[in-house]
C-alpha cells in the first residue's frame, strides 16, 4: 500500500510540474458516457467473506473547463467465490447437497453479489499543451455500498431456500461508499480510442442488515469496513460541448 501511494504522490507531482507559464491552454468540455469494467481484490472485512470479483459499470459525467469532472456511476459486483460456506451447514447433507422436496439431492451454488452507485468529482492534469485533455486523471466518489451472499438453487423442488427463507443465510450489507480513482487518461477529439485505465480504492462502511443470521442464531450487526482494490478499464465515449481557453494553466 507504501508503495501505491508513493507512486500516486510522484505522478501527482509530475501532472503539476507540467502546468507552468508560457501560453495558454486551450480546454474541450464533454459530455461523458463511459462503459468500465474492473478486477477487484478484497481487503479488511470483505476478504474474510469473499474472494476477488469482477465490476462492471456505467459512469455519466460531464466534463468542464480546466479539466474538473463531475458525474455518477453505478456498478454491479459479481463473484464466484464464497469463502464461508459453512451458512448451510444445518440444512445440508454431509455431502454437501439439499434434499428436494420429491427426495432428489439438490445442487446449491454460491456466488457474491452486489453494487455501488457513487456521485463522483475529479480533475486531470495534461502532459503536453497538444493534448490538454489527456494526462493523469484523479477522481473521488462518495455513495452506496451492498453486497450479499447470492444462493442459487432449484426454488420449485427446495421448500428449505425459498426467497424469503434464503434472507436468513445471504447476510445482506450494505452502507457508506468512498471511493479514490488514480489513473491515466487519453481522450481526443479525432479517434473513437478514448480511454483512461487506472487502479481504484472503495470503502465500504457497512453493517449487515438482515434482522436475524440462521447460521449463527443471532444478529449480526457488527460495523464492517469492505475494502476493494480494483484495476479499471474505462472505454470514454465523449460529446464534445465547446471549448475552453484558461489563462492560469500553462506550459513550458
Amino acid at each position: 500500500m507504501k508503495s501505491i501511494l508513493s507512486l500516486v504522490f510522484c505522478l501527482i507531482i509530475f501532472g503539476l510540474s507540467a502546468q507552468k507559464k508560457d501560453d495558454p491552454v486551450v480546454f474541450d468540455n464533454a459530455i461523458i458516457i463511459s462503459p468500465n469494467y474492473s478486477f477487484q481484490l478484497p481487503m479488511s472485512d470483505m476478504f474474510h467473506s469473499y474472494g476477488f470479483n469482477h465490476n462492471i459499470g456505467m459512469e455519466a459525467a460531464y466534463k468542464f473547463g480546466a479539466n474538473w469532472y463531475a458525474g455518477v456511476e453505478g456498478n454491479f459486483i459479481f463473484g464466484a467465490k464464497v469463502k464461508d460456506r459453512s451458512i448451510l451447514n444445518d440444512i445440508l447433507t454431509p455431502n454437501g447437497f439439499l434434499i428436494g422436496a420429491d427426495g432428489s439431492l439438490e445442487n446449491v451454488n454460491f456466488s457474491q453479489r452486489g453494487m455501488v452507485i457513487t456521485a463522483k468529482f475529479g480533475k486531470s492534469f495534461f502532459f503536453s499543451p497538444k493534448q490538454a485533455n489527456s494526462g493523469l486523471l484523479l477522481k473521488f466518489g462518495i455513495g452506496y455500498m451492498d453486497h450479499k451472499t447470492f444462493l442459487d438453487v432449484n426454488e420449485k423442488n427446495v421448500p428449505q431456500l425459498t426467497k424469503e427463507i434464503k434472507k436468513g443465510y445471504d447476510r445482506f450489507t450494505n452502507g457508506i461508499a468512498l471511493t479514490q480513482y488514480v489513473g491515466l487518461i487519453k481522450l481526443q477529439r479525432k479517434g473513437y480510442l478514448n480511454l483512461s485505465f487506472g487502479v481504484e480504492l472503495t470503502e465500504g462502511i457497512t453493517q449487515n442488515r438482515r434482522p436475524f443470521d440462521f447460521a449463527t442464531g443471532k444478529t449480526l450487526n457488527k460495523l464492517r469496513i469492505d475494502l476493494l482494490v480494483g484495476f479499471k478499464f474505462n472505454w470514454i465515449l465523449p460529446v464534445w460541448n465547446g471549448q475552453n481557453s484558461k489563462a492560469e494553466y500553462y506550459y513550458y
